[in-house]
């Protein structure tokens, strides 16, 4: 006797044949993107006069100048030595931004305002939910000028809106949303000098 072939059975194998192809594209653009960030940054590595230490609130203008690199505008590098990453920051915030470097989302590192958004995916913020309270992190603007901060808390929240990202006054906030928990982590740091 024949076996007649089970429509949920076809269904189930064709789910799990899309899964694993959007599971082989997402890491397939992440070392893509991963390895256009890196070039980016050595691009702009090369523009930058040597680096200074910059001293937030000694700036009359907040305006931050922007690198265009490759049709893109770029408003600074973003470091954090503990995990070895060093990206750009693209100038303006989108959502199609973020998927490629961390986007400025609202400010400036001249005011102690900055906010950037970034994702969760390897090459970019894939440890946010690893890091720690005392971490340091480093911005260089595209005048060679560099700003360093530590993180003081983080914070987890359902939304990232300007209000909640900007509340608590910090100079520089971090965010993701986790792909995992739908939550934003929020990464708030002080200055050091």
């Amino acid at each position: 006797m024949k076996k007649r072939i089970n429509f949920f059975e076809v269904l189930g194998i064709l789910l799990i044949v899309c899964s694993l192809g959007v599971l082989l594209f997402t890491q397939l653009h992440s070392q893509y993107t991963k390895k256009k960030a890196a070039e980016i940054t050595c691009k702009i590595e090369a523009a930058l006069p040597e680096t200074t230490p910059g001293f937030p609130g000694d700036y009359s203008d907040p305006v931050m100048p922007v690198l265009q690199v490759e049709g893109k505008d770029y408003v600074g590098l973003l470091n954090i030595p503990a995990y070895g990453l060093s990206v750009p920051i693209v100038n303006e915030w989108s959502s199609f931004h973020v998927f490629s470097c961390p986007a400025r989302f609202y400010g400036s590192v001249y005011d102690n305002t900055m906010i950037i958004g970034g994702n969760d995916q390897t090459g970019q913020f894939d440890f946010f939910d690893r890091m720690n309270p005392g971490d340091h992190i480093k911005i260089t603007d595209m005048l060679g000028t560099e700003f360093a901060y530590a993180i003081d808390r983080i914070d987890r929240a359902k939304s990232a809106d300007y209000e909640h990202l900007a509340s608590g006054g910090y100079p520089l906030t971090l965010f993701v949303r986790s792909a995992y928990s739908a939550e934003y982590i929020l990464v708030r740091c002080s200055t050091t000098f």
